[in-house]
């Protein structure tokens, strides 16, 4: 997977050609609080996915052991 890259900050979050746009110093602040959520968010995000992933191949390996040993004693049962 490849590596996500924060947007530019220029003509993103500064752009001075706007109306009513905020400062040079008030954009800047904004762009690393956005782009410091928006890492924090995918970091968790990505670790509960993970987790749950995680979780879910054990129960599933799991269900498998106890269907393939159920399997096993069905077929060790001697036959008359």
């Amino acid at each position: 997977m490849s590596n996500v890259t924060a947007p530019p900050f220029f003509l993103t979050y500064y752009n001075p050609f706007k109306k009513n746009s905020p400062g040079l110093g008030t954009s800047f602040l904004n762009y690393v609080k956005d782009t410091s959520i928006a890492g924090y968010t995918a970091e968790l995000t990505g670790q509960y996915v993970g987790e749950q992933l995680q979780n879910l191949g054990d129960d599933f390996r799991a269900t498998i052991q106890k269907a393939s040993e159920e399997q096993q004693i069905l077929y060790d049962v001697p036959r008359k």
